[in-house]
């Protein structure tokens, strides 16, 4: 029989020998058919049959093709190229099976970070108002209540003036207090004239009788009032501090009994002061108001609290100014404090549409620009106990959306489930004219499951 040798000088088929298709012990008998039949290798229940002499032809008419066809037998069988392709497919299995864990945990990670974002437009009416209303510090239940809101000048506004003469002063510094009584649940009477001392040794004194209310809940009871100076002169212009009252000295009420100083004392002042133009003054003073009244609009607008609203031309300023002398010239100091009404917004505006088209919807206001409020009186707003004002202007009334509630009803819902998603938005109390959605990543086919990744705003 002719030997067969593959190229490279590889082994011959006929010499690797499966251990499990070799002849059984001694005294076996295979017959032919089933020596042949079992000399099958399964791999992978896939069945391959195996070369054995039996297969190799004595002589060959076309040696090439023979040669051929027994490398490409080799190729098939061989362990080497086994081995090689089985890598090769555990190693394209173990590409793919890493693929697909990144995409899963990629889709899961970007799931957990994904977020939403809805726009609407809500409906709109359009009305022209021109409405009287009343408001109240302590308002019934059908009634608007409102609040006052104060800023201060967070530093005093000065101007210098030139002086244009002298005079000759003689004046007493003045300042006011409050008197405090910690001493007992009674009250307690200061005659006129009462000394109030500072820790300088400076004294200061009322000008009528004061009563001081007693103690109340654990609490001090208090009353504020103007003091001045025992003598002239600018050492009396101190700044805020405590003083004790003289006459309970060596009393029980000494200790429980005394007052403060909220602002400095001022005014004092012994000798001659520059003079200046009463016209000059009265500008500077103008400026300087309006500068400080800028000032107090633009801070109160950043205080007022969420969900209140405080009406246009409905406040005070109260002003407080003092001039002292500089090398012979005149400073104009001046502060003030800004009282402003405050509303509700929702309760103002639901009060308004009902009063427009006689029925009571959840809506909103977007362009108070256009409204203006005019107080009958705005004398001392900050002290009155109800306030009537004038509402004029051409308002866009805006169906309000309750985004909370919107975000958690949407949250996990598919992209695809639109005919939910339309009834969601277009529920009764959202009625609106458009809406939008986008997500990010743009792949993902949910909505956010977590209501706070959804947000919802609004176009008007």
């Amino acid at each position: 029989m002719k030997d067969i040798t593959p190229p490279n000088n590889k082994r011959s088929i006929r010499n690797v020998v499966s251990p499990r298709f070799e002849d059984g012990p001694a005294g076996d008998s295979v017959s032919g058919e089933d020596k042949k039949e079992n000399n099958v290798r399964k791999i992978h229940d896939f069945k391959v049959p195996l070369e054995t002499e039996n297969d190799i032809p004595e002589e060959s008419h076309d040696d090439t093709e023979d040669t051929e066809d027994r490398d490409n037998a080799s190729r098939i069988y061989s362990p080497l190229e086994k081995k090689k392709n089985k890598k090769t497919a555990w190693w394209i299995g173990g590409m793919a099976l890493g693929l697909g864990t990144i995409m899963v945990l990629g889709f899961g990670i970007s799931s957990q970070f994904a977020t939403a974002e809805v726009t609407i437009t809500p409906i709109s009416k359009k009305a022209d108002i021109d409405k009287t209303l009343t408001v109240y510090k302590e308002p019934s239940a059908q009634d608007i209540g409102f609040d006052i809101i104060s800023i201060n000048t967070k530093k005093h506004r000065q101007a210098t003036l030139e002086a244009t003469g002298e005079e000759r002063i003689e004046e007493k510094a003045t300042g006011m207090i409050t008197v405090y009584n910690e001493f007992s649940e009674s009250q307690q009477v200061l005659i006129t004239n009462t000394r109030f001392k500072s820790p300088e040794g400076l004294i200061f004194r009322i000008q009528g009788n004061l009563t001081v209310p007693g103690m109340s809940g654990g609490e001090p009871g208090t009353v504020r009032t103007n003091v001045y100076a025992d003598e002239v002169g600018s050492n009396y212009n101190i700044g805020p501090t405590r003083f004790t009252i003289p006459g309970f000295e060596g009393m029980p009420q000494f200790e429980g009994i005394y007052a403060r100083s909220e602002t400095p004392m001022t005014g004092g002042g012994s000798g001659t002061i520059p003079i200046v133009d009463e016209n000059d003054l009265e500008q500077v003073r103008f400026d300087i108001r309006e500068g400080i009244k800028e000032e107090l609009l633009s801070e109160v607008e950043r205080s007022v609290p969420g969900g209140f609203l405080m009406l246009k031309g409905a406040y005070t300023v109260e002003e407080s100014e003092k001039i002292r002398y500089e090398n012979g010239k005149a400073v104009l100091e001046m502060n003030a404090v800004l009282h402003g009404v405050i509303l509700k917004e929702e309760d103002l505006v639901g009060h308004l549409y009902k009063e427009t088209f006689d029925e009571e919807k959840h809506v909103e206001i977007k362009n108070w620009e256009r409204v203006t409020f005019e107080p009958e009186d705005t004398h001392n707003l900050y002290e009155r106990d109800e306030i009537t004002f004038t509402v004029s202007g051409d308002v866009d009334f805006y169906q309000r959306i309750d985004k909370e509630l919107l975000s958690k009803n949407l949250a996990g819902l598919s992209v695809r489930d639109t005919e939910r998603i339309n009834l969601i938005i277009n529920q009764s109390e959202n009625p609106i004219v458009e809406a939008k959605i986008s997500i990010s990543p743009f792949w993902m086919p949910y909505l956010p499951s977590n209501p706070e990744r959804i947000k919802i705003t609004t176009e008007h």
